[in-house]
């Protein structure tokens, strides 16, 4: 309905200064606000005239409020405050700048089943910490999930009520109900007693139209779809979406099943059913860790990462490179992204880190390669354990798999590979097998991709810039400028570094707040390649011919190399270097600082350490070297690939290179 209240920008209410309109509902309008004393952003909910007319209702309101404010969960939107101004009830929210799910559906359903079931895992995280509170959503919709920076946010909290509550004390009374018809459970249409299970009917809702593209009962008029609720069976999604296994079916059946005591008891255990029926690859965290301040940050799958301690997780690091001609006047640098990863060999742990991708001889100085990626230790300690193992020849599986133009930076999951197309300007998002493809538009020349928990960081050379993207969602975040040609990229979830190569500086960011910390870090000349091992950050420095150890902000030692450092890895106790005009690759082996310098293919550019090895791709000669981790030699015969090979990531069990001049990926396993 119509909600007439005469405010806008520059209005003060109480202790807040209103800005913009960002949303408008049956109960009031929300605006963006300032509170006055504290400088804190919000998102203020200004309740309809209409519905405030009656004292009960207004110290209903209030009491809703105090409950809806108990729930402290990182995927509900936080309630400040709550009160009455000038005779304007009002409630203070945390401010989540982002789309939210309705739009997502609308420019993207049907969802892929990944995608679906890692956002309303969230959802249903922050719904299950609400009935254990006693707490009942009574709306939950697409409108009232957020989307940003990774992560989704379930708001408006607005009609809240605690289970059990008299009819005294409700909020609404018998007879009459609010909430959004198309996801409304039978005993809210009656104006019956709720209780958590008309929010896990509401989920079971959304997540059928997150699967099909449609809402469960898409009737001609409001009273349709409310006999529908009431009297038809639950809808089918394999009747829309065929390929769909039939076993998600029941699951839907079951979630909306017109008796609350026929449905399942809690969001986790009707996740848990979808993700099996849909075979979902990677199982959902345990519910605990849903709740804790680190929730949005998923890690890595378990074959991926072994985490030892906090810090001990996969990263990522990015690599680029100049013409050979490298002592002439400075050119454009492009890049190119190297991903690493971490995996768990017999009983010792891999803890690995990766090098970057560059363009070379032959090429124009805009082209861009790939990145590495780096991997730290448990925090505090640079010994890394690797297990005996000994390798067994390495060879190219499947068919190559098509991407964008110039792939360069590599990084992903068991789910999906996330690849920047450095001549595309997009990030193409595809399944390991190729059949699922989604490309998303992005700043100029995307160099690197990094993943630190539920975001993935994209660096654009052309644009001096630093993109999230979210990984549940695939929806690019508000772009954050660093340095000239920022290219590669390393970091886990208290840190994330970014190369700049014509500014000749590292900037720091808060993975969690997007934002600079501190002042550029000076380093070398045209620095490139970069990883992160736990106490320390190294990078290539490409006109000098070295490689900077970064500590504690600043650069604490300089390490000899060969010509043309690019790539750069952490593994086996041990700093691993691509050095592009001399065909070699530098091992410093740590504490000692020694170095060995290895022979490998034509214009070595990114590396990566995993699988109990080191993986370099040689750009001018098509091939892929593997090195034995203890000795750095190499280990059987030049893998070939495509046509310039540069991002190299490790990935699971397997490796994973982008072809420049190919346009694919490709998967290597040992």
């Amino acid at each position: 309905m119509p909600v007439g209240i005469e405010v806008g920008t520059g209005t003060r209410l109480g202790n807040y200064v209103l800005s913009d309109q960002i949303g408008r509902g049956g109960m009031g309008v929300v605006y963006r606000a300032t509170h006055v004393h504290l400088g804190r952003e919000v998102a203020l909910k200004i309740l309809a005239p209409e519905l405030t007319g009656s004292e009960d209702f207004r110290k209903r309101f209030l009491r809703e409020s105090r409950l809806a404010a108990s729930l402290d969960h990182p995927n509900a939107i936080a309630v400040y405050d709550a009160g009455e101004a000038d005779g304007t009830l009002y409630i203070a929210m945390r401010y989540v700048p982002g789309s939210d799910l309705t739009k997502f559906l609308k420019e993207n359903a049907p969802l892929e089943s990944a995608t679906a079931l890692s956002m309303l895992d969230q959802v249903g995280a922050a719904l299950d910490a609400a009935h254990e509170l006693g707490l009942i959503h009574r709306d939950v919709k697409p409108a009232n999930v957020l989307l940003a920076s990774g992560n989704c946010y379930l708001t408006d909290f607005g009609i809240t009520k605690q289970a059990g509550a008299t009819e005294a004390s409700a909020l609404t009374k018998t007879g009459q109900f609010l909430g959004t018809i198309g996801y409304v459970a039978p005993e809210q249409i009656k104006g019956q007693e709720v209780d958590g299970r008309a929010d896990i009917y509401a989920l079971t809702c959304i997540l059928y139209e997150c699967l099909t593209g449609s809402r469960p009962f898409p009737k001609d008029s409001e009273l349709a779809v409310i006999s529908a609720h009431l009297l038809e069976p639950p809808p089918r999604p394999t009747e829309s979406r065929p390929e769909l296994p039939e076993a998600i079916d029941a699951v839907v059946a079951k979630g909306m099943a017109k008796s609350a005591a026929d449905r399942y008891p809690t969001c986790s255990e009707l996740m848990a059913a979808a993700r099996e029926a849909l075979g979902a690859a990677e199982a959902r965290a345990p519910q605990s860790a849903a709740r804790s301040a680190t929730v949005s940050r998923d890690r890595a799958p378990p074959e991926v990462t072994v985490e030892a301690s906090r810090g001990a997780r996969g990263t990522r690091t990015v690599v680029a490179s100049q013409s050979p001609d490298r002592r002439r006047r400075r050119r454009p640098v492009v890049a190119a992204v190297v991903l690493l990863s971490a995996a768990a060999i017999a009983v010792a742990v891999v803890l690995v880190a990766s090098g970057g991708t560059a363009a070379h001889k032959g090429h124009t100085p805009t082209a861009a390669h790939t990145p590495t990626a780096a991997h730290a230790p448990t925090e505090g300690h640079t010994a890394t354990a690797v297990a005996a193992v000994s390798p067994t020849a390495a060879h190219v599986v499947g068919a190559p798999i098509q991407v964008g133009s110039q792939p360069t930076g590599i990084d992903g999951n068991s789910s999906f590979l996330w690849v920047a197309n450095f001549g595309a300007s997009t990030v193409t998002r595809v399944t390991p097998d190729g059949k699922v493809r989604t490309d998303i538009q992005l700043q100029p020349a995307p160099f690197a991709v990094l993943r630190i928990g539920g975001t993935f960081w994209v660096s654009s050379a052309d644009a001096g810039t630093v993109t999230p993207i979210s990984v549940s969602t695939g929806l690019p975040g508000k772009p954050i400028a660093v340095g000239d040609k920022p290219e590669w990229m390393a970091g886990d979830d208290d840190g994330l570094w970014v190369t700049n190569a014509t500014s000749d500086t590292v900037s720091t960011l808060d993975p969690d707040t997007g934002k600079l910390i501190g002042a550029p870090i000076k380093v070398g000349r045209v620095p490139r390649g970069i990883a992160y091992s736990g106490d320390a950050v190294w990078v290539a420095d490409s006109e000098d011919d070295d490689v900077d150890r970064i500590a504690n902000g600043r650069v604490t030692a300089t390490i000899r190399v060969g010509r043309e450092p690019i790539g750069v890895a952490f593994g086996a106790n041990a700093v691993w270097v691509a050095n592009k005009l001399d065909n070699t690759v530098s091992r410093i082996a740590l504490p000692q600082d020694t170095t060995k310098t290895i022979n490998v293919g034509k214009d070595p550019f990114s590396i990566v350490f995993g699988l109990g090895s080191a993986w370099v791709t040689n750009s001018g000669d098509d091939t892929v070297t593997r090195l034995d981790a203890t000795t750095g030699d190499p280990v059987g015969s030049p893998i070939a690939v495509g046509q310039d090979p540069t991002g190299i990531a490790v990935i699971g069990q397997a490796v994973w290179v982008t072809n420049r001049r190919s346009d694919t990926v490709q998967k290597i396993v040992p």
